[in-house]
């Protein structure tokens, strides 16, 4: 931290190379980015076997069509999240 001069008042401001826990960090969220996009690969690589048409009469195209999509957008968001806390810390 520094102090930074301002109106007469001395704030205090963050010095984010020299905090402690930013390697850390950035380095947690890296790997948790690469599991992330690893089981979005492994969903992608099997998805006729999750999301598929059963052919039972309780299931429809549609409703495969939305487990699938509800499943991405999850895994979309997470991505994302995740970058930006790689990129804000």
């Amino acid at each position: 931290m520094i102090d930074l001069p301002a109106e007469g008042k001395r704030l205090r401001a963050p010095i984010h190379f020299e905090s402690k826990g930013v390697i850390e960090l950035k380095i947690f969220f890296r790997l948790i980015l690469l599991v992330v996009l690893g089981v979005g690969l492994y969903l992608f690589r099997i998805r006729e076997k999750l999301f598929g048409h059963k052919g039972d009469t309780s299931d429809s195209y549609a409703s495969s069509n939305l487990r699938m999509w509800m499943v991405l957008l999850v895994w979309f968001h997470a991505v994302v999240i995740l970058i930006a806390m790689i990129y804000r810390v």
